[in-house]
């Protein structure tokens, strides 16, 4: 995550309850101003590359696909 182009912070911890309260995350928070341009010129490259999911395609997706979301949903208590 980049802040105000000055302040970074760079770690395995999603940005969730879970994953700050629960899990053994560890960040760094970096503050300074070349980092965090090089860090918002790599975002900038990797959307280069993403592609969005059209609602369509979401609702097209395949029967493994629908059962892996079924699967993940009933265990996101221990995930």
């Amino acid at each position: 995550m980049v802040c105000d182009g000055h302040l970074s912070v760079v770690g395995s911890s999603n940005l969730d309850f879970r994953s700050l309260w629960f899990n053994a995350e560890c960040n760094v928070l970096i503050a300074d101003d070349t980092v965090a341009k090089t860090l918002e010129a790599q975002f900038h490259a990797d959307v280069t590359y993403a592609t969005e999911i059209q609602l369509d395609q979401w609702l097209t997706r395949g029967v493994v696909h629908r059962a892996g979301d079924r699967l993940a949903r009933g265990l996101r208590a221990l995930l």
